[in-house]
């Protein structure tokens, strides 16, 4: 599974993530984050988001804790960068 695939498998829950992806993995997956932040796509961020909100909600495992941590550092301030919709 790419780490590209992660994300869209999670978000419509077609395929499964395992419980501890290697570590290649995940830094792999920090850049395709940041790539889809440097897009400026409110859908796409919207769909990272979810992503890693069902990987984190998987409880204490090394994937789960990499999530959240990605979430409230990377995703969560880049919605910052759009105009409120509220």
């Amino acid at each position: 599974m790419t780490t590209l695939q992660v994300p869209v498998c999670v978000s419509s829950d077609v395929c499964s993530v395992p419980e501890r992806p290697p570590r290649a993995a995940m830094n792999n997956g920090e850049e395709w984050i940041d790539e889809a932040i440097e897009r400026q796509s409110l859908p796409l961020l919207g769909r990272v988001d979810i992503a890693l909100r069902l990987i984190a909600a998987r409880g204490s495992t090394e994937a789960a804790h990499w999530a959240d941590a990605i979430r409230k550092t990377r995703v969560q301030p880049a919605f910052k960068g759009f105009p409120q919709l509220h």
